[in-house]
């Protein structure tokens, strides 16, 4: 049984999130077991083996996870499956999911790792992102009949505490924009906010980690941390990339070398993920 938070890193292929886990778990006295979750189409149910020879499982259990398991899952498997797994009836006091965990899954807090921009590269850019005409007027359909505030009840009724997740990638299309504006009166043009492609998932974060390995990189990771917050204060970015399903609360923002541990970004980020784990009511971290 996990008797505490749930905790959920991502970010891109070898950014350093297992370095990450791995400073963490070396300060965090309490039992914690790691899921390292990897969605795979090839798959056709969900499978928890718990490999010996593992290299990653063996440096999570190096620095003191209670247990450490590869959970490894097909697209489309909802968050039911996951909790029912052999490795969620042992006993820890709270779980570290690393990786894509499955669909439905709200953790107690996220935290997102990534690597530097490369000079002169944006975390913002505009893209195209209106809806086809038919799904205009499908919208059109569906308001006319329920009015505006009983579409967003509808919404909020089907998507619950999903629509977090897959906010963005629906304000992409423009969904969240035309239901929750009166109609004439949205934006008119084509192009709205989004986040570059290779760091989707960290507009849902509340803990950010640039990891950086030299001072070229940390420059460029600075020139991040601006756009990083802009997702949460300019209304704009907002909207268009987390929706009003999100929340505002401010994003914590570290530039961090993870191989040096006493970087001062790194102590930062895991007194704040340490946080959750002291809360008195982690489920309101």
């Amino acid at each position: 049984m996990i008797d505490g938070p749930f905790i959920c890193v991502s970010g891109p292929k070898a950014a350093g999130k297992t370095t990450l886990l791995e400073r963490l778990l070396a300060v965090t006295p309490e039992l914690v077991t790691v899921a390292r979750c990897e969605r795979d189409k090839r798959l056709r149910r969900a499978q928890e083996p718990l490999y010996d020879n593992d290299a990653e499982l063996d440096r999570y259990r190096a620095v003191g996870a209670s247990s450490a398991v590869r959970y490894r899952f097909p697209p489309g498997l909802g968050d039911g499956v996951f909790f029912e797994s052999d490795f969620m009836n042992d006993y820890s006091d709270g779980m570290i999911v690393e990786g894509t965990p499955p669909s439905g899954f709200s953790p107690d807090l996220r935290v997102f790792v990534a690597p530097p921009l490369p000079g002169g590269s944006s975390l913002l850019c505009k893209v195209a992102g209106r809806l086809p005409e038919p799904q205009n007027k499908l919208l059109a359909l569906l308001e006319s009949r329920l009015g505006r505030r009983g579409m967003g009840t509808l919404l909020g009724d089907i998507v619950g505490a999903v629509m977090r997740q897959t906010t963005a990638s629906l304000n992409r299309t423009g969904l969240l924009d035309d239901v929750a504006s009166p109609r004439g009166t949205s934006r008119q043009s084509d192009e709205r906010w989004a986040i570059a492609e290779a760091y989707g998932g960290l507009e849902a974060a509340q803990v950010v980690v640039i990891n950086v390995r030299s001072d070229a990189e940390r420059a460029q990771a600075q020139a991040m941390v601006p756009e990083i917050k802009r997702l949460r204060q300019d209304k704009e970015v907002f909207d268009d990339v987390i929706g009003w399903a999100g929340r505002r609360t401010p994003i914590t923002v570290a530039v961090a070398d993870l191989s040096d541990p006493k970087d001062k970004g790194l102590k930062r980020t895991l007194t704040r993920i340490r946080r959750v784990f002291k809360s008195e009511s982690w489920e309101e971290s």
